[in-house]
């Protein structure tokens, strides 16, 4: 696991890679903190429009993740936010490509509330189902940024199968 305050900016950095395309990523090392709070954002989006902002307060937020309240808890929500909007990731080779923010806006307001919103890329991918819900019990390999991780068996690196370059 990549300890807070020791992660690596990456540039470009490879996550994976086939003849046809490659997806890398640039932003701050994403932990395993990070993906919790990333698989409960996208929990909260499911069945939202894109661009649409969500509401959320942190105590409630951090419970979800069986967290407690605490300044330190509600400092590393914080920094995983940001941490999750300054990341982009990129699909593409050569002459063709796309790239978008994990979270496309944040706005907080520790007395009202935290807002975030997503971008169409992500809605779209993770449609869910209500019924079906997202898990939260996926975790990062810690020798990969971003790789590991599932939401009910869709796997959030396997983008090969979900994002597709528009041709």
């Amino acid at each position: 696991n990549v300890k807070p305050g020791t992660e690596k900016y990456l540039y470009e950095h490879i996550l994976e890679s086939r003849n046809d395309y490659e997806i890398s990523m640039t932003g701050r090392q994403l932990n395993m903190h990070d993906n919790d709070v990333y698989l409960h954002v996208i929990r909260l989006a499911q069945e939202q429009s894109a661009g649409q902002f969500i509401f959320f307060k942190r105590s409630e937020f951090l419970r979800a993740l069986g967290k407690y309240d605490s300044d330190r808890e509600y400092k590393d929500l914080l920094q995983s936010l940001k941490k999750l909007k300054s990341a982009t990731i990129f699909i593409g080779k050569g002459k063709k490509g796309e790239g978008f923010n994990l979270i496309d806006d944040i706005s907080w307001d520790n007395e009202k509330g935290y807002w975030f919103t997503l971008g169409s890329n992500l809605i779209n991918q993770f449609k869910i189902a209500p019924k079906k819900g997202v898990t939260l019990n996926a975790k990062l390999n810690p020798k990969k940024p971003l790789a590991g991780a599932e939401i009910d068996g869709i796997s959030f690196i396997d983008l090969n199968a979900r994002l597709k370059i528009k041709k």
